[in-house]
């Protein structure tokens, strides 16, 4: 006997599932399952006549910013936001900010940029902040580089970063809540730091990857969760979190703090900071790779952590990387911090799954069984 199916293609599928997988309608997960390039926040397709669009080198340069004369640039489609139209679709190229996105006077209350291959640039202009708004905003799928005399970002209102990277550029800074995943920074040109978490500030992390510039996050008595979070190379501490209030879990952070001498090298905390399996690695430390000099520990459960003797929650023990000259911060399956703890998240900071073998491993990522 047949079995009854949903669907045979997307156009069977319609409201809130409407992408056909497998015969059976679901919610939409991704920007490129619809039609309109936006998937919205119910995992039902934005229609068309509710986005503005932006494209190059193809633009009309003003109007309406539909898809067949969309505009040319960010400043140009904030202008057209609205409280029926909160969605901003980017087609792939590179698009220079002349000035910052922040929505002034817009009736909308929200606002959603999905980029696909989109760069947003300062460089070649006055460097501006790239987007610098009090509008709760969700961004996807946007490069940020360029930014060289002011901050890429200043998020002052609720915010969610999904698959943004932030490139040879300026610093991040959030003065609000934001939640982010997949976030990528490189080589941040900024010596306060690649995120600066303000007084007002709290974010929270899953899956993200700082490396090489100066100080990686620096919290001015913000609050941070941090889990799949990966730090290495940067010139200044990994994290500078000695006013901040925060939870590190599932994260590596290795070879950080190169021109820094004074103790700690790695991680500026104190037990206001909990980590909790990961791997904090500088052996190229003098003392502490974390600390802070009135409370010579962090609080620590379940973590390798080098150049330490007697400090609980620690291990002392090489986590045998992959290739540190090669900045390849996986573990194998013989490292120590395989199969260590009992229980962590649902992937690691690449989004394979967790567990891959007996138990789940310590750091940000999970190694093959």
């Amino acid at each position: 006997m047949g079995s009854c199916v949903q669907c045979l293609v997307t156009t069977d599928c319609t409201g809130a599932t409407p992408v056909c997988d497998g015969r059976a309608c679901r919610a939409c997960r991704f920007d490129a399952e619809c039609d309109s390039g936006a998937c919205d926040v119910d995992g039902s397709c934005v229609p068309e006549a509710d986005v503005v669009y932006v494209a190059t080198p193809v633009c009309l340069g003003s109007g309406t910013c539909s898809r067949e004369e969309p505009c040319c640039n960010l400043l140009e489609a904030q202008l057209q936001l609205s409280s029926t139209r909160e969605h901003i679709v980017i087609e792939p190229g590179i698009y220079q900010a002349d000035d910052s996105f922040s929505a002034f006077g817009t009736t909308a209350t929200q606002a959603f940029i999905h980029g696909t291959s989109t760069t947003l640039t300062s460089a070649g202009g006055t460097p501006v902040q790239i987007i610098d708004t009090t509008l709760p905003l969700t961004i996807r799928n946007v490069t940020f580089t360029g930014s060289t005399s002011n901050r890429s970002l200043s998020l002052r209102a609720k915010t969610t970063l999904e698959g943004v990277t932030i490139q040879g550029a300026k610093q991040l800074y959030i003065d609000d809540v934001v939640v982010a995943r997949d976030l990528t920074i490189i080589s941040s040109l900024d010596g306060a730091g690649a995120i600066v978490i303000g007084a007002a500030g709290a974010l929270t992390v899953d899956r993200r990857r700082i490396y090489f510039g100066s100080i990686g996050i620096s919290t001015l008595a913000g609050k941070f969760t941090l889990t799949n979070t990966m730090i290495f190379g940067t010139s200044g501490r990994a994290i500078e979190a000695s006013n901040g209030v925060g939870q590190i879990s599932f994260s590596t952070i290795a070879d950080a703090g190169a021109s820094t001498t004074s103790t700690p090298c790695a991680v500026s905390c104190t037990a206001n900071i909990q980590i909790t399996s990961s791997i904090i690695w500088q052996q190229g430390c003098s003392g502490a790779p974390a600390g802070d000099a009135s409370s010579p520990f962090c609080t620590y459960a379940s973590s390798i952590v080098s150049n330490t003797t007697s400090t609980p929650g620690t291990m002392n023990v090489d986590p045998l990387f992959v290739s540190r000259a090669g900045h390849l911060y996986h573990i194998p399956s013989s490292s120590p911090a395989k199969d260590a703890v009992d229980t962590g998240p649902a992937d690691d900071f690449e989004g394979d799954p967790r567990p891959r073998g007996l138990k789940f491993d310590i750091g940000a990522d999970e190694a093959p069984p």
